[in-house]
């Protein structure tokens, strides 16, 4: 069926439910930026694919929004299905509650699946709407009558992820979480953040491509737990394992009853961010109150403990060692056999699934070349592959998920014949990201205030990039992760030791290239500074930087002798797993740049 007949179907189904407009958002019940086939609801209607996005449907308009990551990829992707991209973060673009409210009047009903749809973006619709007179009705999942070949609930298996890899035991973390729930005067905590469960029980699955995680509920009280999840997925072991740890395992699609009926006249402790609006509004009027604050984990599972820091350096040696038999391979064949974006990145992963303990990528490796590297979130395809050509550029962002870690790299090489735009770009990107990678900061900075180091350069010469320059990386858990980030977007969390981020400035030049380098870092043990502790980054990712892009009259002296030792750490660290012709040539790509 195409997108059009799917939007027509829609508008029927909305007409039979006396709905003047509906809304399907790109998450699932838990609020998951990936999301098993079954959630994939907004892709299956609209056909656009990028991880985010909301479609609105009115009676005769509709209307898709995304962020800077995916304006390309929207707009080749929505030709024809009537569908009208509105561009999130642009002055001009409205959001789509002030789209809807503009175009209905009062009396109408607006509606939604209240399960998948978060607290806080219900009750904002609810409240900006009501000023209008417009109705919205959150009980209709019009997807499930519509999508007749709809996937079921995954049903994989999980297992544990034993302690020399999490550092440490999920008796200890409960007992932490518990001491937080007592301080905050709470009887429960209710967690429906898939990587936070995981993260919690040292348990991880695979129902999630690229995520190693599982579909569940969990409900944390002061003596006992309950875990929701298919009964099926839980093998003997893992069920002793629960049973020690005080967890009664429960029915996954009792959790909504089952929860409201525990929590009964108690002190309930949710995120209002990542709880859905219709799990809130039945807890909302069982509990005797509701406390809204950050799911207690996050914070805990952003800041690595020793040993998964040490695990994740692991990880990035071996994910390097992968990244420059790759780039080797590349540089000796392009040209001489038919290589193409789509069958490089296949080829990437096979070189990662040569390395020990590797399990799966983390995410879907954007392979651009050329102007398809411009295309930030750019998604390969049979269709639009471009086959690697002796000349250009090539950017290809990738990660793996190894049991001692989860990484993301970005790289962008040469082909052949670099134009001088093309190295200054190159140059002005790699001046942020090691400006980034040596800032020195007071304990309580937050990401935002270090975000200009990556664009200053870039500044200064009138260009700038539309996307956040840091994100937090999970440990073998979710390649995005929170609450820290690096962004011109504030956002009240401190960095600390222990929280993995990336650094990823970028330069894209529609049509032509794109450029992105991006190293994952993490905030070091903290140093005595004057009236204060101080903090500095380490870097994880071990993979060289192509010297060949560099104009080296736009570096200064702190940060050629930044990349020299970098080159001289990656050749130390990398060169082990390597057979001797592919160590002749990473040598020289490590070698020292004169000054």
């Amino acid at each position: 069926m195409k997108i059009i007949e799917r939007i027509c179907s829609l508008r029927e189904k909305m007409k039979e439910n006396n709905l003047k407009g509906y809304m399907i958002p790109s998450t699932d019940p838990h609020n998951s930026e990936y999301v098993p086939a079954r959630w994939n609801s907004r892709a299956y209607f609209s056909g656009f694919d990028g991880s985010a996005g909301t479609l609105v449907v009115l009676e005769k308009e509709a209307g898709l929004w995304t962020d800077g990551r995916y304006f390309l990829q929207a707009e080749n992707q929505l030709k024809n299905t009537g569908i009208t991209l509105f561009k999130m973060g642009l002055p001009e673009t409205p959001s789509p509650i002030e789209w809807v409210n503009s175009n209905l009047k009062s009396g109408d009903n607006f509606g939604f699946d209240g399960a998948v749809v978060s607290k806080t973006t219900a009750c904002d619709f609810l409240q900006i709407l009501s000023e209008n007179g417009i109705n919205l009705i959150t009980s209709i999942d019009l997807v499930e009558k519509l999508w007749l070949d709809r996937p079921g609930l995954p049903s994989g298996s999980i297992f544990k992820l034993e302690e020399n890899y999490s550092g440490k035991s999920s008796n200890d973390k409960l007992f932490e979480v518990r001491e937080i729930m007592r301080k905050n005067k709470v009887d429960y905590h209710l967690i429906t953040t898939l990587d936070d469960i995981a993260w919690l029980f040292n348990l991880r699955g695979n129902d999630v491509n690229y995520n190693p995680i599982f579909v569940s509920y969990a409900l944390i009280g002061l003596e006992k737990s309950k875990l929701y999840i298919m009964p099926s997925k839980v093998n003997d072991e893992i069920k002793e394992y629960l049973t020690n740890l005080n967890v009664e395992i429960m029915e996954y699609s009792k959790a909504l009853d089952d929860v409201t009926e525990t929590v009964n006249n108690s002190i309930v402790q949710i995120d209002k961010e990542r709880i859905n609006y219709l799990f809130y509004s039945m807890i909302k009027t069982a509990s005797r109150k509701v406390i809204e604050r950050d799911t207690i984990t996050t914070l805990m599972k952003s800041k690595k403990n020793s040993t998964e820091i040490e695990n994740m350096k692991l990880a990035h040696i071996k994910d390097g060692a992968a990244l420059e038999k790759f780039f080797y391979w590349i540089e000796k064949n392009v040209g001489n056999e038919k290589i193409s974006e789509l069958s490089a990145s296949i080829k990437l992963g096979q070189f990662r699934s040569e390395m020990g303990n590797y399990v799966q990528d983390s995410f879907c490796a954007i392979s651009g070349y050329k102007g398809n590297g411009a295309i930030i979130h750019y998604r390969v395809t049979e269709e639009t592959s471009l086959e690697l050509k002796k000349d250009g550029l090539y950017l290809i962002d990738s990660g793996g998920q190894y049991f001692e870690g989860t990484t993301d790299v970005t790289r962008t090489i040469t082909l052949g014949n670099p134009t001088d735009d093309e190295k200054e770009d190159f140059t002005l990107v790699l001046k942020g990201m090691i400006d980034l990678s040596m800032a020195k900061f007071p304990e309580g900075t937050r990401g935002f205030q270090l975000d200009f180091l990556a664009r200053k350069a870039m500044w200064d010469r009138g260009k700038n990039f539309g996307h956040g320059t840091g994100h937090g990386v999970g440990m073998f858990l979710n390649v995005h992760e929170g609450p820290q980030n690096i962004s011109p977007f504030p956002r009240d969390i401190p960095l600390q030791t222990g929280m993995v981020i990336s650094n990823e400035p970028g330069r894209y030049v529609a049509g032509k290239y794109g450029i992105r380098i991006e190293n994952l870092i993490f905030v070091d043990e903290p140093y005595e500074g004057e009236a204060s502790k101080f903090f500095n980054f380490d870097t994880l990712t071990m993979c060289h930087i192509d010297k060949r892009l560099i104009d080296i009259s736009l570096l200064n002296c702190e940060e050629i002798n930044w990349l020299n030792n970098y080159h001289q750490k990656v050749y130390d660290n990398v060169s082990v797993f390597l057979n001797e012709e592919e160590k002749v040539w990473l040598k020289e790509k490590t070698s020292p740049l004169e000054v």
